[in-house]
């Protein structure tokens, strides 16, 4: 099953969607943020709106569950995306976010990498420039006067940056994977001697086709009774079943219902064994105006409802923006969903800088120009030799040069 191609027109308006999305996910992450310092309590509340909206969306759109050939592949695309979720914070605890986000902006030349080998993807040289100066660009770009540099953020951000990767391979994966699809194939009753069909009625049902003859005699006479007890011929809703091998891709909805099932129970456990005390503060503001355990004060109820509608609000948001991230992997490779999300990160930078008052440096500015640069040679992806090529040219040079010299 082959996923149909979308037309520049609408892939141009899921990526503005998907970018207007994120755009406002994560400014309005960052303003919950200032007032609730506890992102594993954030990131569990907004996998769990996940997990509800995606259900209704898997619901409502009837989407196909996932073969059984596609489970290990679904689950490690669900493995890794909370793995990018758990070590990006373990990064920031340890550093500090211009550092994570400095060391993540190399996602292109990872997924690159891991495309090359995983799914044979062609890359040129001019594509392998272009993804080197978007992840320069875009580091060059995260580099602020609070950056903090220590071995284990720098550690947890590259195990970050290589699950972020691998995720995006994982789902690739999971949609070119043959799955064994049964299809029943119709038997025609066989005719007597001397007879022949009067008439057909075709009915569908269930999506199979079947067949029903009537026969009768030359001479005009009614058919017997007894002919299908008699083996003249064979039962007509009786089906013939034959296992064919398809690529059935799995729905986005589908798959971010099961990224978002896991990611609650990651996000779960690390509010248990770490403990935050932002979380426990505003939990027990929630429980005050909510449910009455103790009588809040005026502005204590005005501020938690406030974050309460600021963080639903954020939760479709970002649910919209990953489902959108999710189709447009759908519909492109790899290397290039990751070249669109390294635009997508430069864009925040951009958006945030007027947002919040900040002001831009002279090494962010010089980020996004290098950044912007490398979009450019990106478009001539395709032209010139692809590196695996490269390589195998390289290294039948040497294997001649030793030949001559031996």
């Amino acid at each position: 099953m082959k996923v149909p191609d979308a037309s520049p027109t609408q892939m141009a308006a899921l990526v503005a969607f998907w970018y207007s999305m994120s755009i406002v996910s994560i400014c309005s992450s960052k303003l919950i943020l200032m007032d609730l310092p506890a992102p594993a309590l954030v990131t569990l509340y907004q996998s769990t709106v996940s997990v509800l909206a995606a259900s209704l969306v898997v619901k409502f759109i009837g989407a196909k569950a996932p073969m059984k050939e596609q489970r290990m592949h679904l689950l490690a695309a669900a493995v890794t995306y909370c793995g990018n979720l758990a070590f990006t914070n373990e990064s920031f605890l340890r550093g500090s976010t211009p550092f994570t986000e400095t060391i993540k902006s190399t996602e292109p030349v990872v997924v690159s990498m891991l495309a090359i080998t995983a799914l044979g993807e062609k890359l040129t040289l001019v594509g392998l420039l272009a993804v080197c100066c978007i992840s320069a660009g875009t580091a060059i770009a995260c580099i602020s006067d609070t950056l903090i540099v220590t071995f284990g953020g720098g550690l947890f951000a590259v195990m970050a940056v290589v699950c972020q990767g691998a995720s995006a391979v994982c789902v690739k994966l999971l949609n070119q994977v043959q799955v064994q699809v049964v299809v029943k194939r119709p038997v025609l009753p066989s005719t007597e001697q001397g007879k022949s069909p009067a008439h057909a009625v075709e009915s569908e049902e269930s999506g199979q086709l079947l067949h029903r003859t009537q026969f009768k005699d030359p001479n005009g006479s009614t058919p017997k009774a007894d002919a299908a007890q008699s083996g003249s011929f064979r039962d007509p809703e009786v089906a013939e079943a034959a296992t064919m091998s398809e690529t059935r891709p799995v729905h986005p909805a589908m798959l971010f219902l099961y990224v978002s099932i896991w990611s609650v129970a990651a996000s779960g456990l690390y509010c248990v064994f770490v403990g935050e005390k932002g979380a426990e503060a505003f939990l027990g503001s929630v429980s005050a105006v909510l449910f009455g355990q103790r009588e809040p004060t005026p502005q204590e109820t005005s501020d938690t409802l406030a974050l309460l509608g600021l963080l639903g609000f954020n939760s479709v948001c970002y649910v919209s923006y990953n489902l959108a991230a999710y189709f447009v992997l759908r519909r492109t490779s790899a290397t290039n969903y990751a070249v669109l999300n390294s635009l997508r990160r430069v864009l925040v930078i951009v958006v945030s800088t007027f947002v919040f008052g900040m002001s831009f440096t002279v090494l962010s500015l010089i980020g996004i120009v290098v950044a912007f640069l490398g979009f450019t040679f990106h478009a001539y992806r395709n032209t010139g030799i692809s590196v695996s090529d490269c390589f195998v040219s390289v290294h039948k040079r040497i294997f001649k040069w030793q030949n001559r010299v031996l």
